[in-house]
């Protein structure tokens, strides 16, 4: 009832959260929209949700998948992106300029991933089949960063948790120097 076209948005719909607005979707039924921009909150409590084309984080956007399924094709953000215990999916870029927190959840980016403001890695997964660029602040706390896929990978130099590598083909190869605190896994 609040939408502004007067029904649930469908693959054919941009969607728009006004800042000073929150979302949050609380249904065990999919939402497909052709794009989202967020300058208020989405919180994907339960359900799917998912943009075919983009996401953009604005300025003071929080975009939250508590337990529920977000994917996106690219995203880009000067907001706040997080999991309590839900999953978000890029198939294509997410460029952070904001604040990225893997939580509980997942997160799985299977193009580039770049990092220019703050990630964190918190107790979830962290999956890159791309890409990592790191050139502002990555934290690891109990997390488990995952490199995989099969094409060659440059992955950030910094610090991690834990780390593992399961790649088919290709060779995922740090950028800087790096440290693996507590436990390193290769595999493939």
């Amino acid at each position: 009832g609040n939408w502004s076209c007067g029904h649930t948005p469908t693959l054919g719909d941009d969607v728009w959260i006004s800042a000073g607005t929150t979302t949050n979707l609380n249904a065990t039924s999919s939402i497909i929209v052709q794009s989202v921009s967020v300058s208020g909150t989405l919180n994907v409590v339960s359900g799917f949700f998912e943009a075919t084309s983009s996401a953009t984080i604005i300025l003071q956007g929080t975009v939250t998948s508590t337990s529920g399924i977000m994917r996106f094709n690219t995203v880009t953000s000067t907001g706040n992106i997080g999991t309590g215990t839900g999953t978000i999916y890029a198939s294509s870029t997410i460029q952070n300029n904001g604040t990225f927190d893997v939580g509980g959840g997942a997160v799985t980016s299977t193009g580039s991933f770049t990092n220019a403001s703050t990630t964190r890695s918190g107790s979830g997964n962290l999956t890159f089949q791309a890409d990592f660029t790191n050139t502002g602040t990555f934290t690891a706390a109990g997390g488990l960063v995952r490199v995989m896929g099969a094409i060659d990978q440059s992955i950030g130099g910094v610090l991690y948790n834990r780390f593992f590598s399961s790649k088919t083909g290709g060779t995922a190869t740090f950028a800087a120097s790096t440290t693996i605190l507590t436990t390193l896994t290769a595999d493939g």
